[in-house]
């Protein structure tokens, strides 16, 4: 199986403690875009607005949306119902998710992820960044451009 036949694997799951018509549907491979989608989301630049006194720029965090943003992106789909009616996979729904199914949904995206030990890392990514070198040279703060 190569690369990118990964990337539409699926699977179904479903807890002993959900109704028994109740399952997840979720993609279990993330991709880069994935990857990139959630930071962006945890984490956002926001320039001000014309006129603003403070010209710096501000960073926005969202670092407790990482597990929702997470189970947002990888399910495809789901039978979870309200009042014996379909609930279709939207962020709003996502939200409205009663904590253990998260949980679980989230549990489940994690079981399918490799743990690589630390001898598989080395395989997997080789000598992915290059040696960092001492140096003399100091980082000098940004000056503010004129």
């Amino acid at each position: 199986m190569g690369a990118f036949d990964k990337n539409e694997e699926t699977a179904t799951i479903h807890s002993k403690l959900w109704e028994p018509h109740e399952t997840v549907t979720i993609r279990v491979t993330p991709t880069l875009e994935d990857e990139e989608w959630v930071n962006n989301q945890v984490a956002r630049m926001i320039t001000p607005t014309k006129g603003a006194r403070n010209k710096g720029i501000a960073i926005e965090s969202n670092m407790g949306a990482t597990r929702r943003l997470w189970i947002e992106r990888m399910i495809v789909a789901w039978t979870f119902t309200k009042n014996g009616m379909s609930v279709s996979v939207s962020s709003k729904a996502i939200r409205q998710l009663p904590t253990p199914y998260a949980d679980f949904i989230y549990e489940k995206l994690m079981e399918y992820q490799p743990e690589l030990d630390e001898e598989e890392e080395d395989d997997f990514f080789g000598n992915a960044s290059p040696p960092i070198v001492e140096s003399d040279n100091a980082i000098l703060p940004m000056r503010k451009a004129k």
